[in-house]
């Protein structure tokens, strides 16, 4: 029976909960395959064969929509958090009992949270503090496991936001088979890291070089024009990253920087292509700090951590910030295209010295696996790094560096 024929026999009781998580499940799956901009109660009534107008029954508009199906996420993912905690096991078991369950649901059960910035400030304010309490939770549980010994010493607020993002990125699995062995994987880097056993962490850069200097970017920045282009993507970028694209307009991003919306469009024709030099500018930072990282060392793991390390720096560099991929549905298809190649391209060489490391016995076999772990930490990092926050950058990289190669357990 479709959702539009129950509909028909009232909305009462079970039968309307049943038919309001339907329409959550379908306006989670357009917001994870295609982005927020793409959510429209059209679409997603096209989805249960339902007309829009219903949709108003269970929700009062788009945006009331989406916070809820956030919402929902948060509440499910802190309910997992609630039976692990009421475990007896070490603090790792119970932490990783969490992640199974997570890494479990369906598509249509979590709402990716680079869709969480396209809506409006007042239902951001609503969402960051539940989402606040299940980092929270995540935290109590690596503390936990800190006390008791079966996690390694570390900085459970950012190890925490690194799990998340780790969540985040894994929310598409796959179909069964696939979901059950890259499941697998992801644990085992959680919990062992990528680094083979007998081998040691490389050190981190130590020099204070600032990363301009390091990407041989700051000689460039003395040119007065390209000077001011730079800034203009710079702004650019954090706002889009701030509220994405359809949210964001040139005006509000050049009031934020001080100057006539006219200097925006003396670079780029309209927000579409501004969008686009934006996450350019993205690449060409990440394939520089690889670059650097390659020419300076020869060991895998060395330049693994050199290579993360630079990027790090320069999200709060000049150079950056790293863009954030929620808005790539904003772009032009031919424009989509080529961020599509320069960051495959980008991915490709990490995967490269990651299969590398392999070879040569410094990581552990799944270099798909191990990239998709450190890009997740990598792209997560706009959505909540403040220059406020207790640790730096670099303190920032090399917690995450250590998390990934080494795993959460003691070595």
């Amino acid at each position: 029976m479709t959702l539009a024929s129950e509909q028909q026999r009232g909305s009462t009781g079970r039968d309307f909960v049943r038919r309001r998580e339907a329409v959550l499940d379908a306006a989670t799956e357009i917001i994870n395959g295609q982005g927020p901009d793409a959510l429209n109660l059209e679409q997603v009534a096209d989805v249960l064969n339902l007309k829009y107008q219903a949709l108003y029954y269970y929700f009062e508009s788009k945006e009331d929509l989406a916070c809820e199906a956030f919402l929902r996420s948060f509440r499910q993912r802190r309910a997992a958090l609630e039976a692990a905690r009421a475990g007896e096991a070490s603090g790792l078991e119970r932490l990783l009992a969490f992640l199974r369950v997570e890494l479990a649901v369906s598509r249509s059960e979590r709402v990716r949270l680079s869709a969480m910035y396209a809506l409006s400030e007042e239902t951001l304010d609503k969402l960051h503090k539940v989402r606040n309490e299940t980092l929270d939770l995540i935290a109590e549980l690596l503390v936990a496991g800190i006390d008791d010994g079966s996690v390694a010493p570390c900085h459970p607020s950012t190890r925490a936001l690194a799990l998340e993002a780790l969540l985040d990125r894994f929310v598409t699995l796959g179909p069964p088979g696939t979901r059950e062995a890259t499941t697998r994987a992801v644990l085992e880097i959680i919990t062992q890291g990528v680094l083979m056993p007998g081998r040691r962490v490389p050190e981190p850069p130590r020099d204070n070089v600032p990363i301009e200097t390091t990407l041989g970017y700051e000689r460039d920045l003395q040119d007065e024009e390209f000077a001011r282009f730079q800034g203009v993507l710079r702004t650019a970028t954090i706002a889009f990253n701030l509220r994405g694209a359809a949210a964001t307009s040139i005006p509000e991003v050049a009031r934020s920087m001080g100057v006539s919306k006219s200097v925006f469009y003396g670079y780029a024709e309209d927000k579409e292509e501004l969008l686009y030099l934006c996450y350019q500018r993205g690449a060409m930072m990440l394939d520089i700090a690889q670059r650097m990282a390659v020419m300076r060392v020869e060991d895998p793991a060395h330049t693994i951590v050199l290579g993360y390390a630079y990027i790090y720096r320069a999200h709060g560099s000049q150079a950056g910030p790293i863009p954030v991929f929620n808005s790539l549905g904003f772009l032009s298809p031919p424009h989509r295209r080529v961020i599509g190649i320069q960051y495959r391209a980008v991915g490709r060489n990490a995967r490269g010295v990651l299969k590398e490391g392999e070879l040569t016995g410094h990581f552990r076999p799944g270099a798909e696996v191990a990239h998709r772990v450190f890009s997740s930490l990598l792209t997560a990092l706009p959505r909540w790094y403040t220059e406020d926050y207790p640790l730096s950058l670099d303190e920032i990289a090399a917690e995450n560096q250590r998390f990934v190669l080494l795993g959460l357990a003691p070595r």
